[in-house]
């Protein structure tokens, strides 16, 4: 293979390959390349490890994102809380209090008490 072309340009496409390749794992499909390509096993484990370190990456990513998101949430219905508590205490029907923040009655009951 090398005869025709020189590194550089099979790392390109090994990478072009594992991009628009329809393999669902391209670990897998890099081992065993490297399996029957020994000379250029350096260079296809090179390419594996930057592919882990990017799932890494996106998954580390996603997980702020939805942290995040979740956190937002969770502020939104402690604010639905205060704001159902003062209601109940001013005389609000409890089920105008259900209809205006979106409470449950189980989340009301607490206040209620």
């Amino acid at each position: 293979m090398l005869g025709y072309t020189n590194r550089r340009q099979l790392r390109m496409l090994f990478h072009y390959m594992l991009q628009y390749g329809n393999t669902a794992e391209p670990g897998v499909f890099l081992r065993r390349l490297a399996r029957r390509l020994p000379q250029y096993e350096e260079t296809l484990m090179s390419i594996a490890q930057k592919l882990k370190q990017e799932g890494r990456q996106q998954g580390r990513l996603e997980g702020r994102e939805e942290g995040h998101l979740e956190g937002l949430q969770e502020g939104s219905r402690r604010e639905a809380l205060r704001i159902a508590g003062s209601m109940l205490q001013n005389g609000l029907d409890k089920e105008m209090v259900q209809k205006i923040t979106g409470l449950s009655a189980d989340e009301l009951q607490p206040l209620c008490g």
